[in-house]
């Protein structure tokens, strides 16, 4: 009787000890880390950008071409957008939202693109 009592005393040690550590948070991995870009086009005098603020709180600014009203303008900045984001997801990141705001009408037009990625790293 002592031997199956002791038997099923640390089996039900293990199955609590199991059932508690369970509950226990693990430090962080490292993965999931955001970065968020801004794409500011400023159709005034100020330039337009891009900023980009990496998960190490780095940042990075990245210049676009001044406005203009022509399609050069609109392609080229196009260009820088697409080669960064390309840029960025070699790196591992993958767009997790996007958000555009701004009063391209008034005299003080200011489009701001707010893209949100993740790394999986």
């Amino acid at each position: 009787m002592n031997k199956w009592y002791l038997i099923s005393t640390v089996l039900a040690l293990l199955m609590a000890f199991g059932v508690l550590t369970s509950f226990v948070i693990q430090p962080e991995s490292g993965k999931g880390k955001y970065l968020v870009m801004r794409i500011y086009e400023n159709f005034t005098v100020t330039s337009s950008k891009i900023i980009i603020n990496y998960p190490d709180s780095t940042f990075e600014v990245i210049p676009l071409e001044p406005f203009k009203y022509n399609d050069n303008y609109l392609v080229k900045n196009g260009q820088t957008l697409t080669r960064t984001l390309n840029q960025l997801n070699d790196k591992g990141y993958r767009i997790v939202t996007s958000i555009a705001d701004g009063k391209p009408t008034s005299n003080r037009s200011m489009m701001i693109t707010t893209i949100i990625m993740s790394s999986q790293q």
